[in-house]
């Protein structure tokens, strides 16, 4: 399954720390998260630790399908 990151999370992180190690641990989360729904459950949410120079931060993400397509999720921010 392929995991797209809405406008919305991409300013977020391009706002704070957009390095391809934090985009892909976006993904990787957004995937486990999804695997690990409950079956009637339509979007989830994840919580990433953004860095920053001031310390830790915490951003909540929306996981769901995009459309109505199976294979791809969506990542809302």
């Amino acid at each position: 399954m392929k995991v797209t990151l809405h406008n919305s999370c991409l300013a977020y992180l391009a706002k704070h720390n957009d390095s391809e190690s934090l985009i892909e641990e976006v993904r990787t989360q957004a995937l486990n998260a999804w695997e690990n729904r409950g079956k009637d459950v339509s979007s989830t949410r994840i919580m990433v630790n953004i860095p920053s120079q001031y310390g830790q931060k915490y951003h909540f993400f929306t996981v769901s399908p995009y459309a109505n397509r199976k294979d791809l999720l969506s990542v809302r921010g």
